[in-house]
């Protein structure tokens, strides 16, 4: 092997003959480092590459541009594009700004580690708010950082994932110590009477009694409903898709799923739709059917945006406290459970993919179950010791 040359910039550079190319040519190869050993190490890990089958006519690219290649190539038709928006965003906000710039080949565990340590450090968020990530925004960039290495693996570009070494954060609890906002009796009262005097009260009813996303009610169409059963079943999803507009998806976890309906529920849809067919017969021509069960005036989707304001509107007419569109979600579980709905039934109801993680979310309802059961064991025992 040739002896590495000292450069004026202070590193060592190894020159190697790697034999003739498809041209007939001859072809060299440097491997630089800050000393003969190190350029020795480089020059040894590109025989092991090599191989092992990893292109190593790929020294030059960057993170940033494999970054670029993985999303766009090799993910924009293959996962959700709501999914896809959201790990662009992490790409763009988090990820290339601390390691666009390093070589592919090159990035380390190490890397990796520092930037989700500085994620979780006060002046780290990029929506201008003060404060720090929360260890679940930082567990997702790792996510994102993973799949892209991961992916790089497969392709034959590195022999190993470095995420393979990073230490996570600690995995909070399902809600980061906040408490989950619900309507009680009282303020049920109240919202309703409000919403009442609407043409959306029939959503805002459907949501206390199935439970369904946001999404998952903009999305339904009167083909989803099942008069004779008394069901509805959750096929799609409505989505603001960036750059693009709305959009329909498939549900959450990617799975349709059947949800029971109440008489009262059933007789209030019937009420709602031909409420729509009067609606549609003014808008004439102008009217856009896309078969929705709840659409605005001219037959088009509503916007998700413009659902959470006017829920906005009609918690503040109510005088109640502001609350996201997730707490009828929230108010449904707990409605749910106090009416003596088992948590698993709930878990498949909500659309969630285990029951563990509803009672991760819902974890005073898992305590209010192990108090409740630990005051019957105690109450069976009594009555055996008596």
């Amino acid at each position: 092997m040739p002896k590495a040359r000292a450069r004026k910039d202070g590193r060592y550079v190894l020159t190697v003959s790697l034999g003739k190319g498809a041209d007939g040519n001859y072809k060299r190869k440097d491997f630089y480092g800050k000393s003969p050993k190190e350029c020795e190490a480089e020059y040894k890990k590109f025989i092991i590459n090599t191989e092992k089958g990893i292109q190593t006519d790929i020294s030059k690219m960057t993170y940033g541009e494999w970054l670029d290649t993985w999303l766009n190539d090799y993910m924009k038709d293959s996962i959700r594009a709501t999914t896809w928006a959201s790990y662009e965003t992490q790409v763009r906000k988090h990820i290339k700004p601390a390691l666009g710039d390093v070589k592919l080949q090159k990035v380390q565990a190490d890397h990796v580690q520092k930037l989700l340590r500085e994620k979780q450090q006060d002046g780290a968020r990029v929506d201008g708010q003060k404060g720090k990530l929360s260890s679940r925004s930082v567990r997702y960039i790792y996510t994102v950082i993973h799949a892209s290495l991961e992916h790089a693996v497969k392709t034959r570009k590195l022999a190993y994932n470095p995420c393979d070494g990073v230490k996570l954060p600690a995995k909070s609890n399902g809600n980061e110590n906040k408490k989950l906002k619900v309507l009680t009796a009282e303020d049920l009262k109240k919202l309703l009477d409000i919403t009442n005097q609407t043409r959306h009260n029939t959503l805002i009813q459907l949501a206390l009694q199935t439970g369904l996303r946001r999404g998952e009610l903009l999305g339904l169409k009167w083909t989803d409903i099942n008069y004779s059963t008394k069901t509805l079943t959750v096929n799609r999803n409505l989505v603001r898709i960036p750059k693009e507009g709305l959009g329909f998806q498939k549900p959450k976890n990617g799975k349709t799923r059947i949800v029971g309906l109440t008489d009262s529920m059933i007789k209030e849809l019937e009420n709602h739709g031909t409420q729509q067919l009067w609606e549609k017969k003014q808008a004439e021509k102008s009217y856009q059917d896309d078969g929705l069960i709840f659409c605005t005036e001219e037959g088009k989707p509503i916007d998700p945006r413009a659902f959470n304001r006017y829920y906005e509107q009609m918690l503040k007419k109510a005088e109640l406290p502001h609350m996201g569109i997730h707490s009828l979600r929230h108010t449904f579980t707990e409605l749910a459970y106090n009416s003596g709905v088992d948590i698993k039934t709930i878990s498949e109801i909500l659309g969630h993919h285990s029951t563990a993680f509803t009672m991760d979310i819902y974890q005073h309802l898992n305590q209010e179950m192990l108090d409740d059961s630990a005051k019957k064991i105690d109450k069976m025992f009594q009555g055996i010791a008596n």
